[in-house]
């Protein structure tokens, strides 16, 4: 459905699904206010059944859930204090027709996602937009559900939902399945296909930029979501060495475990953000892949990048805003510093592919980007 209104509004569609004799009933809405300026406004109204069963599970078409309890206003998301907000980038259409994608993050503001794809999409000349919605962990199954009953096209999925994501998908790609972890999402019939792209990417960026993997000895702090997409790439590589460091030890272990090749191409080896005395007098990192979705550089990283070695560079998979305390740490020392602008764009476009099976151009994406620095 389609209203408009010349006052402040206009609402842009409103899908109702209703699962089997549960009488689970879920309504979204989205609403753009012109005094908002520019910004979208989702809200969510929910009549559910009871339902028994715990624990993460596929999510597909919508299922009675228990209602949850307290006081709260009409149409508004149970247990917020305030509608979840979108962002939206500027859209020349939306209308019955429009297909929906969506980023899901927590946080998600920053993101500059919706910025890249909707240029992909209007230069492929689609009827889709792209927005940004903020979800907090313990609501991400809810969130999916509610996404695929309302009939979203696709959704990209970022910090802290990578892994979690993974469990709550009904079919995975073989890289999703590798890296045990998902940041794209494809609706199907029966749920969401999950796909993994940010190791794509990741060669795509240092193919782009020029760096070389092969013999080098290589750092990687962080052992997310994109951590597990992206080192068994760099194995494929031949790199002499690999250290994953985490603040939790057994998280790089698990890492590290999961892509080691039978035939040893390369060492690797795990540790804890605060074990840097087992390195010293060790070999100097020719690469420091920064994969912790933090702004500063605390003193435990810190103390990781002093063993480095000469032409060393730091890929960091920030970007703009939240990559300046980095780019600052890596100019002080000397160091070749790329952020992951580059790297957003290539997994986005490997997203978008997946999505709508046509390669989108990168070209405009770039440009998207770049004007919206």
């Amino acid at each position: 459905m389609v209203r408009s209104s010349c006052c402040s509004s206009a609402w842009i569609g409103s899908p109702t699904s209703t699962a089997g004799s549960s009488g689970a009933t879920s309504r979204w809405s989205l609403q753009r206010r012109a005094c908002d300026r520019g910004s979208l406004h989702v809200e969510a109204a929910e009549t559910r059944g009871s339902a028994g069963g715990s624990g993460p599970r596929p999510v597909g078409p919508a299922r009675a859930q228990p209602r949850g309890t307290g006081s709260r206003a009409h149409g508004a998301i149970p247990g917020a204090s305030r509608p979840d907000r979108l962002r939206d980038p500027g859209v020349n259409r939306v209308d019955g027709a429009t297909q929906v994608y969506a980023v899901l993050g927590h946080p998600v503001q920053h993101s500059q996602s919706p910025v890249i794809q909707n240029a992909a999409f209007q230069a492929a000349g689609m009827n889709a937009v792209y927005i940004a919605l903020e979800v907090p962990a313990p609501r991400l199954e809810e969130a999916l559900r509610g996404l695929h009953a309302a009939g979203v096209s696709g959704l990209s999925v970022t910090t802290p939902h990578k892994e979690a994501a993974f469990a709550l998908t009904h079919d995975r790609t073989a890289e999703a399945e590798q890296a045990r972890a998902v940041n794209t999402l494809r609706r199907e019939r029966d749920g969401w296909r999950g796909h993994a792209t940010d190791g794509i990417g990741f060669l795509a960026w240092i193919a782009e930029e020029g760096i070389e993997m092969r013999g080098r000895r290589l750092i990687v702090i962080g052992a997310g979501g994109a951590t597990r997409a992206i080192v068994p790439k760099l194995v494929t590589l031949c790199p002499e060495a690999i250290h994953v460091v985490s603040r939790n030890a057994e998280r790089a272990r698990a890492v590290a475990r999961s892509a080691t090749e039978p035939d040893g191409r390369a060492r690797i080896t795990a540790a804890a953000l605060g074990d840097r005395a087992i390195e010293r007098g060790g070999d100097p990192w020719n690469v420091l892949i920064r994969a912790i979705p933090v702004e500063p550089v605390s003193a435990e990283e810190d103390s990781w990048w002093d063993q480095h070695g000469p032409g060393a560079v730091v890929l960091d998979l920030n970007y703009g805003a939240r990559a300046t305390a980095a780019r600052t740490r890596a100019r002080e020392r000397g160091l070749r510093y790329e952020d992951g602008g580059a790297l957003l764009i290539h997994q986005g476009a490997a997203s978008f592919e997946f999505w709508t099976g046509k390669r989108p151009s990168v070209a405009v994406m770039k440009e998207a980007l770049r004007g919206s620095a």
